[in-house]
Protein backbone atom coordinates (compact mmCIF):
# COMPACT_ATOMS: atom_id res chain seq x y z
CA UNK A 1 0.00 0.00 0.00
CA UNK A 2 1.06 3.55 -0.57
CA UNK A 3 2.08 5.61 2.40
CA UNK A 4 1.27 9.23 2.96
CA UNK A 5 4.19 11.56 2.20
CA UNK A 6 2.95 13.99 4.85
CA UNK A 7 3.31 13.56 8.60
CA UNK A 8 -0.46 13.61 9.02
CA UNK A 9 -3.70 12.48 7.45
CA UNK A 10 -6.83 14.56 7.02
CA UNK A 11 -9.90 12.34 7.21
CA UNK A 12 -13.31 13.39 5.98
CA UNK A 13 -14.65 10.16 7.49
CA UNK A 14 -17.18 10.19 4.68
CA UNK A 15 -19.88 7.61 4.22
CA UNK A 16 -20.86 6.62 0.70
CA UNK A 17 -24.08 8.66 1.13
CA UNK A 18 -21.97 11.80 1.80
CA UNK A 19 -20.43 11.74 -1.66
CA UNK A 20 -22.18 13.16 -4.73
CA UNK A 21 -23.51 10.85 -7.43
CA UNK A 22 -20.65 9.32 -9.40
CA UNK A 23 -18.25 9.61 -6.48
CA UNK A 24 -17.08 7.08 -3.91
CA UNK A 25 -15.66 7.60 -0.44
CA UNK A 26 -12.16 6.14 -0.74
CA UNK A 27 -9.34 5.27 1.63
CA UNK A 28 -6.39 7.34 0.51
CA UNK A 29 -2.85 7.36 1.91
CA UNK A 30 -3.40 10.84 3.37
CA UNK A 31 -6.98 10.33 4.59
CA UNK A 32 -10.44 9.39 3.41
CA UNK A 33 -12.26 11.57 0.90
CA UNK A 34 -14.82 11.48 -1.89
CA UNK A 35 -13.25 10.70 -5.24
CA UNK A 36 -14.88 10.76 -8.65
CA UNK A 37 -15.34 7.25 -9.97
CA UNK A 38 -12.84 6.30 -12.63
CA UNK A 39 -13.89 4.72 -15.94
CA UNK A 40 -10.90 2.38 -15.63
CA UNK A 41 -10.12 -0.01 -12.80
CA UNK A 42 -8.01 1.41 -10.01
CA UNK A 43 -6.68 -0.17 -6.86
CA UNK A 44 -8.74 2.27 -4.80
CA UNK A 45 -10.37 0.95 -1.64
CA UNK A 46 -13.91 2.11 -0.87
CA UNK A 47 -14.72 2.91 2.73
CA UNK A 48 -17.32 0.66 4.35
CA UNK A 49 -20.08 2.60 6.11
CA UNK A 50 -19.59 2.46 9.86
CA UNK A 51 -15.87 1.72 9.57
CA UNK A 52 -13.69 3.16 12.34
CA UNK A 53 -12.20 6.49 11.39
CA UNK A 54 -10.60 9.39 13.23
CA UNK A 55 -12.18 12.57 11.87
CA UNK A 56 -10.00 15.56 11.15
CA UNK A 57 -6.23 15.67 11.31
CA UNK A 58 -4.55 12.47 12.46
CA UNK A 59 -0.89 13.03 13.27
CA UNK A 60 0.21 9.66 14.66
CA UNK A 61 0.50 7.67 11.43
CA UNK A 62 4.08 6.44 11.51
Amino acid sequence: TKTCSLDYKINDCCKQADCPAGSTCCKLPCGNSCQRESPVATNGVPVKDGEYCVEGTETDIK
